[in-house]
């Protein structure tokens, strides 16, 4: 799969673009990334297998996962990244490849903390619908059913939260909290403070 994208050994120059041009390349580079992302992960689903079979350093397949990621991250031009796959009964994978920081070659490491952005979309909707089959969580049940506090929470779904338009706030165009992020970046925000 991931020898079908076609890389070529030396990029193109590039002309001198302004801060426009600059965010566009930033924005698709990030798209980059994230189809590169998505295809590592399809590699690990892929390599996964049933239950039983380990990533023992030795492994076969460990090696294959490891390859592929590199190639990967080499074809979109990904400087840095930490993979864990965990499964139940089994010792975990988990590897650290490339630089956190291109500028001084810092290498990446697996206790680097981040922000982990859009990725928890996704493993939060997959948690929610399994709590759905399980009948434990209703898609249609206001969110007070659950939560009590939450301004409106009576008004607002749990789908209307899995869809992205509760109409809670967004933080990041919200110029006060901004401020106030940047102003105490490590303060730690609950919940409850931020709704």
């Amino acid at each position: 799969m991931l020898d079908a994208l076609q890389v070529p050994d030396k990029p193109a120059a590039r002309p001198s673009r302004g801060a426009a041009g600059r965010a566009v390349a930033r924005r698709v580079r990030g798209r980059l990334a994230v189809v590169a992302l998505a295809a590592v992960l399809a590699v690990i689903v892929a390599l996964a297998g049933p239950v039983g079979v380990g990533w023992g350093r030795s492994s076969a397949r460990a090696a294959a996962l490891t390859a592929a990621i590199k190639r990967a991250m080499g074809q979109a031009s990904i400087p840095g990244a930490i993979i864990g796959v965990w499964q139940r009964g089994e010792g975990p994978y988990v590897r650290a490849f490339g630089v956190r920081d291109t500028a001084t070659g810092q290498p990446m490491s697996t206790n680097l903390r981040m922000r982990i952005g859009s990725v928890s979309k996704t493993f939060t909707g997959t948690a929610l619908l399994q709590l759905v089959d399980q009948g434990k969580v209703r898609l249609d049940s206001p969110i007070s059913t659950y939560i009590a506090g939450v301004p409106h929470g009576n008004e607002i779904t749990i789908r209307e939260l899995a869809e992205m338009r509760s109409g809670l706030v967004d933080y990041f165009n919200n110029d006060v909290w901004v401020r106030a992020w940047l102003d105490h970046p490590r303060r730690g925000w609950t919940p409850r403070q931020l709704l």
